[in-house]
């Protein structure tokens, strides 16, 4: 039975076990991979939870480990931000920069944005999760 329970993974009655952040060199770009999963520079398809080196630029769903790969995420999202208010002007509409996470000096995101509705709904009050 045990064995069944472990297969279903989400579902588990087992408690999940707690995942540690990689350590990653600082002389490299270092990514923890979200969204649906990312393909590298040699087309192999990292799933969403492997870390990864990765010199190109990003996209919004890398998630940095380390003070390289945050600047280099800064830099697009500042190029994004460039090209959406570059459209928003000539459509005459208002552009909403792209949100941004904050890096703290020990290396760590220290926060990151949350939206304050999400299709219409409040996403203020107490945290209603049962831990």
């Amino acid at each position: 039975m045990a064995q069944v329970m472990q297969q279903l993974g989400a579902l588990s009655l087992n408690p999940p076990s707690e995942k540690r952040m990689p350590k990653v060199k600082e002389d490299r770009a270092a990514y923890l991979v979200g969204g649906k999963g990312f393909f590298n520079e040699k087309d192999k398809l990292l799933m969403p939870g492997q870390a990864t080196y990765f010199d190109g630029e990003p996209n919004v769903d890398l998630i940095p480990l380390n003070k390289m790969a945050y600047d280099n995420m800064q830099k697009f999202l500042d190029k994004l931000d460039a090209l959406g208010m570059k459209k928003a002007k000539r459509d005459n509409k208002e552009y909403i920069p792209m949100p941004r996470q904050s890096w703290s000096e020990n290396g760590v995101v220290d926060d990151i944005p949350m939206p304050d509705s999400v299709m219409g709904v409040r996403k203020d009050g107490p945290d209603d999760t049962i831990r």
